[in-house]
């Protein structure tokens, strides 16, 4: 599938070549105050050049999800903050855009569009933009492309849908408009003419054009723009003119200012950068988010005074082993760093010179596998749980991708082909399926069992049968499969026509039977450890397994309409709508009752969970907790530090947050990591978290990790860093 990104005046828009159709940047849901419109007076002048999003092109296979996509077009754009986006479903005709989960797969989205054009003619098309807009929002200057798209969208609420009607206001801010994109505007007001009606209706709102004195409007605009441009001018003739002063940002919002020669070259722009924030190797991107090359001089760059540049540390990738601490990170030149709290497992000493250009690392309970850059698999660990992978070595080349269940490994390789290693109960050995797989897509796992889909559409088995290792009883109706979802020890499987099939251990999800009738038009599922929840294309929820995981929404179901997306602890699920309230079912000590924060779960942007607790981040920054207290449920001790909350992690029974500053706050069981006190100290400029089941792990600035478990399990600030 080839997404295709191109640029609008007032909305740039994604199209994908299939039939469907992605909008960036469209209507936010209506904005009811002033005061967010004040919001768009205030930024217009923080942008000091018109930022331009260039017209990336993503290919991305129709197995990928909505969060796939999105991280692809968040990496072409260089949006740092893409969390902050979400798709809808935009349909043709009606006004109400519909949230949709990240999880979803493109082929099922492009299903359910395409049957609901049949039914009732109504085309659907994707729409990319923010989920929640506050009123005190101000833009990023270390993440330029997430500003000038919340500009955009900002800015068509403005034209579509006013809330005020004030001329001098609306005319303010139309010069505003004018004198950020002056380029675009320039022959109008040199002619002395905004009066063009296809010119003032990207200025102004429709409803005040209806009394068609587009001569007045143009007047008022132009002799406020002319107020702003002549500050400006006056701005620039005391700027000094052989040095510039510009704002180097990180993506985590810190900027430092940094002063250069125009005559010097941009590599000691990027030294100076590099040591005013503190931070380690990286590139530094322009306002429209083009590297700058270091050989050229900062004129020749064309950086200019006031310029917002971006610095982007270069990355690292880490994973956990679920069971105790143990890490593994991808260092920036291919080489993997490892170690240990509390899981000898994961000390990869014994293959550390074979891991060299590492692409990919997946992970089960105790054992890791690395994909190399040649395809091939290195492997460490627990080696009956498929942290040896000798046996089938000389099998592993040309691999694609590799799913783990509890206690092995499945290689899917370049041919569709799959290889298979670790605990034979589990998965690891496939020798008696091995001749029907071929031409495999995707491969998802239960904790013993694995489920390979086809290119098409049917599905191979293998595993503890009683963990959906054994799909015969219900394999003549496994076809068309477009998603696989698991539980501990049941699959469900979505297909084309929007119904499900499910297997395994009927008490955990196995057997949809109670409500097969139900399952029609289904567009996504999500899982507990022993039960389902399926989103249908109306925002209706249907659920089934174990009464204690979440298997029953009985109790509340006349609540569950217009969800947008649903997150599952082992023991109970939590539901976001489309107004921001949360509907939470399962477990009431396990974050099935939500009763106690009902009043407080409003305009949720987000929900993390832990095994036994939930935390919701909520537009304004702030988090609510509930489920167990001692696992994570109970935030009260810290509550007062979970301000701007940006992200949150979970290890099993705890929670860790990044803020703003780039500072973590950490809750929950003292044992899995709920304690950071001991290096609290050193968790500044945070910029990623990974957990394992007891453990937290922060990549820092400066490529530096910092780890923590218990008082008793620390590692220090300094393990490795980015070369």
């Amino acid at each position: 599938m080839l997404v295709a990104v191109r640029q609008y005046v007032a909305r740039p828009a994604v199209a994908v070549q299939t039939g469907s159709r992605l909008h960036m940047g469209g209507s936010l849901s209506r904005v009811q105050t002033a005061e967010q419109y004040e919001f768009l007076h205030r930024a217009l002048p923080l942008l000091t050049k018109q930022m331009r999003v260039g017209d990336p092109k993503v290919m991305i296979p129709r197995s990928s999800t909505l969060r796939q996509l999105k991280e692809k077009v968040g990496e072409q754009l260089r949006i740092g903050g893409v969390e902050d986006f979400s798709f809808y479903q935009m349909i043709e005709g009606l006004d109400h855009h519909r949230m949709l989960p990240d999880s979803v797969l493109l082929s099922v989205i492009e299903t359910k569009f395409a049957k609901l054009k049949e039914q009732n003619g109504q085309a659907s098309h994707l729409l990319f933009k923010r989920r929640f807009l506050r009123v005190d929002e101000k833009l990023n200057p270390g993440d330029l492309i997430h500003a000038t798209l919340t500009y955009r969208q900002v800015l068509w609420d403005f034209l579509h849908y006013p809330v005020q009607e004030d001329e001098t206001f609306i005319s303010s801010i139309a010069a505003s408009i004018v004198n950020l994109e002056y380029d675009h505007y320039k022959p109008y007001v040199e002619a002395g003419r905004l009066d063009d009606p296809a010119i003032l209706h990207q200025l102004v709102p429709q409803v005040s054009l209806r009394d068609r004195q587009f001569r007045n409007w143009s007047t008022k605009i132009l002799q406020l723009l002319k107020s702003l441009r002549e500050g400006r001018q006056l701005t620039r003739q005391h700027q000094a003119v052989m040095s510039i002063s510009v704002e180097v940002g990180l993506l985590s919002g810190k900027t430092a200012t940094v002063e250069v020669g125009l005559d010097e070259q941009v590599s000691t722009l990027k030294l100076r950068a590099q040591t005013a924030l503190g931070v380690g190797r990286g590139r530094l991107l322009d306002s429209s988010g083009s590297v700058l090359n270091d050989s050229l001089s900062v004129q020749h760059a064309k950086v200019q005074n006031g310029d917002s540049l971006t610095w982007h540390i270069n990355t690292v990738q880490v994973q956990a082993c679920d069971i105790g601490a143990a890490f593994a990170a991808i260092l920036s030149d291919g080489s993997v760093a490892t170690w240990v709290l509390s899981n000898r497992a994961g000390n990869s000493s014994a293959v550390q010179e074979l891991l060299k250009n590492v692409q990919q690392i997946q992970v089960s309970y105790r054992s890791f596998a690395a994909i190399l850059g040649d395809g091939s698999v290195v492997t460490w660990g627990d080696d009956e749980n498929g942290g040896n992978s000798s046996s089938v070595q000389e099998q592993l080349k040309n691999v694609q991708q590799i799913q783990a269940a509890g206690g092995a490994f499945a290689a899917i390789r370049g041919d569709g082909s799959v290889v298979t290693w670790g605990e034979a109960d589990c998965g690891g050995d496939s020798s008696a399926v091995q001749g029907e797989l071929q031409n495999v897509q995707h491969v998802q796992a239960t904790s013993s069992a694995f489920a390979a889909i086809k290119s098409d559409g049917s599905v191979v088995t293998w595993g503890d049968a009683e963990d959906g290792g054994d799909s015969s009883a219900i394999q003549d109706e496994l076809k068309d499969v477009q998603q696989i979802q698991a539980t501990g020890s049941a699959f469900a499987a979505i297909l084309r026509d929007g119904s499900v099939v499910a297997w395994g251990d009927a008490d955990y999800g196995g057997d949809t039977s109670a409500v097969q009738d139900q399952l029609t038009n289904v567009l996504h599922i999500q899982a507990s450890y022993g039960a389902f929840a399926a989103i249908l294309v109306d925002g209706s929820v249907v659920t089934w397994g174990a009464d204690g995981h979440g298997g029953d929404s009985s109790g509340v179901q006349n609540q569950l309409k217009n969800v947008q997306a649903i997150q599952a602890s082992d023991y109970a699920f939590a539901a976001i709508l489309g107004d921001g309230s949360v509907v939470t079912w399962g477990d009431e000590d396990c974050g099935g009752d939500s009763s106690a924060v009902l009043h407080q779960l409003k305009n949720v942007t987000q929900i993390q969970a832990a095994l036994t607790a939930f935390a919701a981040i909520l537009g304004d920054g702030s988090v609510v907790t509930w489920g167990s207290a001692a696992d994570g449920g109970d935030s009260s001790p810290v509550q007062d530090q979970l301000k701007n909350v940006q992200q949150i992690q979970a290890s099993r029974y705890a929670f860790a947050a990044i803020l703003r500053d780039g500072s973590v706050v950490a809750w929950g069981n003292d044992q899995c990591g709920g304690d950071s006190s001991a290096v609290q100290d050193q968790l500044t400029n945070v910029q990623q978290i990974q957990a394992s089941g007891s453990a937290f792990a922060a990549i820092l600035g400066d490529g530096s990790f910092v780890s923590w478990s218990d008082a008793e399990m620390v590692a220090t600030a300094a393990l490795y860093k980015i070369s």
